[in-house]
């Protein structure tokens, strides 16, 4: 196969968001879709791919579910060229990709296709930029969230040593685009610091509810559960815990009677008090221990948050949440990719799975997309 094209990385998160109109009339431009992103990612990562030489029976087996993708969305936006091209060019390639090739062979790590925190950044940075053009604020606060998340990770030390030299630069560069991002979308959404917290429902004294700190917040009580359990080092707990307790002293003004919030805090503050000061935060976690794992982390969150939403009528940012869990689930269920996890966890993302794509039929019903 041959490169048809040069890659571009970097397609400018500051692009407005096109007006998307009930018959999907639009012929170009970007759109405030996650799965418009997703589709715009798969088609530059295809390039890179072709261009390394990377397996052809691993490009074949991302493009499967790339052309899925664009089938739908050209049945969404039916005129718009970019859609139609991308589908012309990654059903091009697909034909030409032995059927006999290794589906199981990796990606080489110079090509981040499969990575998920990459992958992950690329498509919410420029989702949040579209969603907070189209005044769509909760999804871009969601998505700027997972964008920070995600940054973290790529930023540390040797993390994209392999990446093009092109995509490592894009990574350091927008972060300093996304962070007058972040504050506008925060400054729309009223949310911010520990310090601007503000009680929500002093009356609520229990119960599951329509936050995702609190679904964050309830992670994380599970997950130092398992640390502690696990033994798991000591350091690296403490690292976790500093940021639930932040989160949870935020949660405590906001739902000051609520029973969960207040014992996952006085849990946290407690295990944080026997901790080593001196504990290395630096040793990492096993990989028994998915607390930092954010493909388990999102899943999780966001699957549970999706069912709290459906029930406050909240399809649209029940819908976005459930298009992340499902994402998630497409890196979890890859063979070998939970080998470590304890069992439970294991048998819960692989159970869910097929109820989360029921509750995603029943919102795109509710949403009419």
């Amino acid at each position: 196969m041959r490169v048809a094209r040069t890659v571009v990385v970097f397609l400018g998160i500051a692009a407005a968001a096109h007006a998307q109109g009930l018959y999907g009339d639009d012929a170009s431009g970007d759109l405030n879709s996650q799965d418009y992103w997703w589709a715009k990612f798969d088609d530059m990562m295809l390039d890179l791919a072709i261009k390394q030489r990377q397996p052809e029976g691993r490009i074949g087996f991302n493009l499967v579910g790339s052309i899925r993708r664009l089938e739908e969305l050209a049945k969404q936006y039916p005129k718009h060229e970019g859609i139609k091209k991308w589908r012309e060019r990654a059903e091009a390639v697909k034909a030409k990709v032995d059927p006999n090739a290794d589906r199981q062979k990796a990606l080489s790590p110079e090509c981040p296709w499969e990575e998920p925190n990459f992958a992950q950044y690329w498509v919410n940075l420029h989702r949040a930029q579209s969603a907070y053009d189209a005044k769509d604020y909760p999804t871009a606060l969601l998505c700027i969230r997972s964008v920070i998340e995600n940054y973290d990770l790529l930023a540390k030390p040797g993390r994209m040593k392999d990446y093009p030299e092109d995509l490592r630069q894009w990574v350091h560069d927008s972060k300093k685009k996304s962070e007058p991002l972040e504050k506008n979308i925060r400054d729309k959404t009223g949310t911010g610091t520990a310090s601007t917290a503000k009680v929500i429902d002093a009356d609520v004294l229990g119960g599951d509810l329509n936050s995702e700190d609190y679904w964050v917040a309830k992670f994380d009580d599970m997950m130092l559960a398992i640390a502690v359990k696990q033994k798991q080092p000591e350091g690296r707990i403490g690292f976790n815990l500093s940021q639930s307790i932040r989160r949870l002293a935020d949660l405590s003004i906001q739902y000051p009677r609520h029973e969960d919030i207040r014992k996952w805090k006085e849990r946290a503050e407690a295990a944080m008090a026997k901790l080593d000061p001196q504990a290395d935060r630096r040793a990492s976690l096993g990989p028994e221990c998915p607390w930092e794992e954010s493909n388990f982390a999102k899943l999780w969150v966001n699957q549970h948050r999706a069912v709290v939403l459906l029930d406050a009528k909240d399809y649209e940012t029940a819908q976005t949440c459930m298009r992340f869990a499902l994402e998630n689930y497409e890196f979890l269920l890859k063979p070998g990719r939970m080998k470590d996890y304890p069992e439970d966890l294991r048998k819960w993302v692989e159970e869910s799975k097929p109820e989360s794509e029921k509750l995603y039929a029943k919102i795109k019903e509710m949403t009419g997309r």
